[in-house]
């Protein structure tokens, strides 16, 4: 069990990637794609991105990048973003 902002991620992540779920690496830092994952959540019905999990949805962690990361993330207002010392989670609800 791997708790998050008190939510079991284990089994959001258990789910695997689909049109509300969506893993990234961010293993060197935050990329442009993820910020189009962004866009396609607001824009749609939401969802959950988690940065340092693999396509598999194994979780491989974070790089000591991480905190520039959250920065990056934190200053494009992501509703909602929580992190561990081994991935981070981003909430988003859809904005129509």
């Amino acid at each position: 069990m791997m708790v998050i902002d008190g939510i079991d991620v284990t089994e959001l992540i258990a789910l695997g990637e689909g049109g509300t779920i969506e893993f990234k690496l961010a293993s060197a830092g935050v990329h442009d794609d993820v910020f189009e994952t962004v866009c396609s959540f607001a824009n749609g019905q939401g969802g959950d991105m988690f940065l340092g999990v693999n396509d598999h949805g194994q979780v491989v962690g974070l790089s000591k990048k991480r905190s520039k990361a959250s920065n990056v993330m934190s200053n494009r207002r992501v509703p909602r973003m929580a992190c561990s010392r081994k991935l981070c989670r981003c909430a988003f609800r859809s904005w129509s």
